[in-house]
């Protein structure tokens, strides 16, 4: 009633939606119901998100991007490695003497950089990103999406950050806990984020092999703050292993959050889990299919480290390593 009140929806908009809600609400915990519900609102030009009324029609959205057909499989930890055996093989017959550098550091030269510049081309975000400006840390990508309160706009940041972790199965953030302390601290903060207490656009977005979980200290870190914490991985298509793309987002916390501030905070945890999700897959990112250059960084291995007996250590600039 509010809605039609404050004069955002006309009368035939306004029975549409409580048309939508209706059938939503014959079996909220549906997924198809959600989706339905999803799409309406968005084909409507309403803002799912919206945290009022007058910010429903105040977001104008790009067009829907559908995923890629065709065949695609999770890429596991174990997949990084058969890939590439071939080349690493070749390496160990030029370089017996270097064995150990490159079986200790193939995960830090060739399989972790060319998984993160895959997953930021398949999202269509650019390699080697500089923001946000001012931030004493540079995530692997950066997003933003944008919310209204009171017709005023607020970007709400999104940071990407792609791990490799080839040698166990589960990801702690432990080796790089102070970047997971200063990206929540930006991510909480008021100055950084509108209403991060109560609202649910913001988030943090890793992206690992597919068999790898974030552990629960790293879950509940964020929920702390309420953060929302999306997890994905690659996917290789059968046809091309070396074509790969970002596969669906899994928001990881949202029975942990407090989204309160947004318009349709009752529609409940399976509506936003899903709406979030699907937002992120089809309008925010590409998923676009993309070649992941293990050749590429395995040439530049043996050019920079092995050729002239370097140390290994000794990474490019702007580069990390989490599994060595």
């Amino acid at each position: 009633m509010d809605i039609g009140i404050a004069g955002v929806l006309n009368f035939s908009e306004l029975k549409g939606l409580a048309n939508a809600l209706d059938a939503f609400f014959d079996n909220p915990d549906s997924e198809a119901n959600v989706q339905n519900l999803f799409y309406f609102l968005m084909e409507s030009g309403l803002d799912p998100f919206s945290l009022d009324v007058f910010g429903l029609t105040a977001n104008i959205f790009p067009s829907f991007n559908p995923p890629l057909f065709g065949s695609w499989v999770d890429m596991e930890r174990d997949d990084f490695g058969v890939f590439t055996d071939a080349m690493k093989t070749h390496l160990l017959g030029q370089y017996p003497s270097q064995a150990g550098k490159i079986f200790g550091w193939w995960p830090c030269w060739v399989l972790g950089p060319s998984q993160e510049e895959a997953a930021l081309e398949s999202l269509g975000l650019p390699f080697n990103n500089n923001l946000p400006a001012g931030f004493n840390r540079i995530p692997d990508g950066y997003s933003t999406r944008p919310v209204y309160d009171d017709n005023i706009l607020y970007p709400q940041s999104l940071f990407i950050e792609v791990k490799g972790r080839y040698s166990g199965n589960t990801f702690d953030y432990s080796s790089q806990s102070g970047q997971f302390s200063d990206y929540r601290a930006y991510l909480r903060s008021p100055f950084n984020t509108h209403e991060p207490h109560c609202t649910i656009i913001h988030g943090l977005y890793m992206i690992l092999p597919t068999d790898v979980t974030l552990t629960s200290n790293v879950v509940n870190s964020c929920s702390l703050d309420n953060i929302p914490l999306y997890q994905s991985g690659l996917q290789y298509n059968v046809d091309n292993n070396s074509e790969v793309r970002v596969k669906r987002p899994e928001l990881k916390n949202i029975s942990q959050l407090d989204y309160s501030c947004h318009l349709f905070d009752w529609l409940g945890d399976r509506f936003f889990k899903s709406s979030l999700e699907e937002f992120m897959y089809v309008i925010q990112f590409d998923h676009d299919g993309a070649i992941i250059p293990f050749q590429w960084y395995a040439d530049r291995f043996e050019t920079s480290i092995l050729e002239p007996n370097g140390d290994p250590s000794n990474l490019p600039d702007g580069e990390e390593c989490e599994d060595n």
